[in-house]
């Protein structure tokens, strides 16, 4: 009893230590930086055998555990490891990126709108709305019956927010929302009666400060059951008026922090995400402080330093003919030098109208809008192992874009640090393995009986060719192919 009692300490990992706050350059001048993490391989392998008393199996048995949960898919224990990066990139990489949301609000989530801003068109609906509705107001719908603007500084709307520099409500701009696809969900329920549906990497407001779901109340989810920490910290909520009136004579609104009731399982739902305005990157949904899942610089509040991306003439890529999203081969000399020419003077350009601007008194907010996409922001970018290896699977596959690729070559060196072995199964299991659907298996079993290639391929029903007799670049049978010579070129 007495070892079950004493303090934990938390994991460290002398390689990984040595890299918190190590700018590892990425492009002219992007960068990664480890900032802090949380758990290692141990960490891992304590979650997957939590019967077991630490010490009481071998390295070489931990590493075998950890193979076995990614070969047979047991991601939970991934995700009690997780980072927390810097990350300086062009702004046409951040909106690539920032498709990989996981920390995300269930449909059905109300968020408070306040005033509209000058000249948006129809006023909002008093009231919570649903942020399905409000997704669909702004990605061209009638969410909100109305037709919603876009402003310089992002949707012309505001929410109710929290400042937590003066510990009170107020009102931000939002910035942008986000439909995440469909995700497993929880349902947190305050013992005030307020709930709320979400993903357990969602962030909120306890009384010791921001954590997700899973840090700061030890929420773990199967489908049916949810386990948390009841001993969990109570959570913020929107609070009630200040006895002490402020000058103007109006009471001045404090969080208050409510314990948390219990947990449900809820299942798959539709997620969304709201991006506001900083300095504080929270909103209220639900009567509850929650979080964006990115914390970006903001153009709003600083400068933005005159640096924009210029690829060399051999990074400058024609459109590949077979993916419509990527680029293929290098592009001609001329026409590269073209790109690059255009690329230099019109970022020139926009940048001395952004200062000009900047010195005639125009603000922060507006003047930022005549710059490209190819100047730079930053962010921090928190991330549990599990849901990096997603991010990475995508982002390291060859057929991704070459920028985000640099940035997730460098992310994967900075995990391996923390937990090596887990990165080592994680590629050999997942980034280079190598998934056969049932027909492709058909098309191995003709292969092993000696079939050709274009043979087993027909005999499984894979097309190859089109209507017209041509050949096709892309489809089923077309990537059957290339996992076989893949499969030829690394043996």
């Amino acid at each position: 009893m007495a070892e079950e009692n004493a303090p934990m300490a938390r994991p460290s990992v002398p390689e990984a230590d040595a890299q918190i706050g190590v700018k590892h350059p990425v492009l002219a001048h992007g960068f990664v930086v480890l900032v802090d993490y949380m758990g290692n391989d141990a960490a891992i392998v304590q979650a997957a055998r939590v019967s077991y008393g630490q010490g009481t199996k071998s390295l070489r048995d931990d590493r075998g555990l950890v193979r076995y949960l990614m070969r047979h898919r047991h991601t939970t224990p991934f995700e009690m490891v997780e980072f927390k990066f810097l990350v300086r990139l062009p702004i046409y990489v951040a909106r690539q990126w920032i498709r990989h949301r996981t920390a995300c609000l269930a449909e059905g989530s109300r968020v408070h709108l306040e005033v509209a801003s000058p000249g948006a068109g129809p006023p909002p609906p008093s009231g919570p709305v649903p942020i399905e509705s409000l997704w669909r107001e702004a990605h061209g719908g009638t969410g909100l019956g109305g037709s919603l603007e876009r402003s310089p500084n992002g949707l012309d709307l505001r929410l109710h927010h929290l400042d937590e520099s003066a510990q009170r409500f107020d009102a931000v701009g939002l910035v942008d929302v986000y439909r995440n696809g469909v995700k497993p969900v929880v349902r947190m329920v305050l013992a005030d009666g307020k709930s709320i549906e979400c993903t357990p990497d969602h962030r909120f407001l306890f009384s010791d400060g921001w954590h997700s779901l899973r840090e700061g109340a030890g929420v773990s989810m199967r489908p049916g059951t949810v386990r948390w920490d009841r001993e969990a910290a109570p959570v913020a909520v929107n609070g009630a008026p200040d006895r002490i009136p402020t000058t103007g004579g109006a009471a001045v609104v404090r969080p208050r922090f409510v314990p948390i009731e219990r947990f449900d399982y809820v299942g798959p739902r539709m997620t969304y995400d709201l991006e506001v305005a900083g300095p504080h990157h929270n909103f209220v949904a639900n009567g509850i402080v929650t979080h964006n899942s990115v914390n970006e610089y903001s153009a709003r509040y600083s400068i933005v330093p005159d640096e924009f991306a210029l690829p060399g003439a051999a990074e400058i890529r024609t459109q590949s003919t077979r993916n419509r999203q990527s680029g293929d081969e290098p592009a001609p000399g001329p026409v590269a030098q073209r790109f690059r020419e255009d690329l230099e003077r019109i970022s020139t350009e926009a940048y001395e109208a952004y200062t000009r601007a900047l010195e005639a008194g125009v603000a922060r907010e507006t003047a930022r809008i005549v710059l490209p996409v190819a100047y730079y922001t930053q962010w921090y970018w928190k991330i549990n192992l599990h849901n990096l290896f997603h991010f990475l699977s995508l982002r390291l596959d060859p057929h991704a874009q070459e920028e985000i690729r640099r940035y997730s070559v460098e992310l994967a060196k900075l995990a391996r640090a923390v937990a090596p072995v887990a990165i080592e199964a994680f590629e050999e299991f997942q980034l280079e393995g190598i998934s056969l659907s049932q027909r492709e298996q058909q098309a191995v079993r003709a292969l092993l009986s000696g079939d050709t290639p274009e043979g087993a391929c027909r005999s499984a029903g894979l097309p190859l060719t089109r209507e017209d007799g041509r050949p096709m670049t892309s489809g089923e049978g077309v990537e059957f192919l290339e996992k076989l010579e893949r499969i030829r070129s690394t043996s």
